[in-house]
């Protein structure tokens, strides 16, 4: 999948592992957008992927912005 993005400027993918012990199902795939550098929105960046049919979702909030439970 990596080779897939490899060439595109302004976005990061995730480094595979290079053990036999270690091999990711890829059910999710990160890739990283340098949203200033390329000039668009998060929001942008979805609408251009859905109209190449490309599926998004925003799968985790990060834990900074978790709502705090107390016990």
């Amino acid at each position: 999948m990596s080779a897939t993005f490899a060439d595109l400027p302004k976005i990061s993918i995730p480094k595979e592992a290079r053990s036999y012990r270690f091999r990711s199902g890829q059910h999710l795939y990160i890739i990283e957008f340098d949203l200033e550098g390329l000039g668009y929105t998060r929001l942008d960046v979805i609408e251009k992927l859905r109209e190449h049919n490309v599926s998004t979702q925003f799968h985790y909030i990060p834990v900074y912005r978790q709502p705090f439970h107390s016990g």
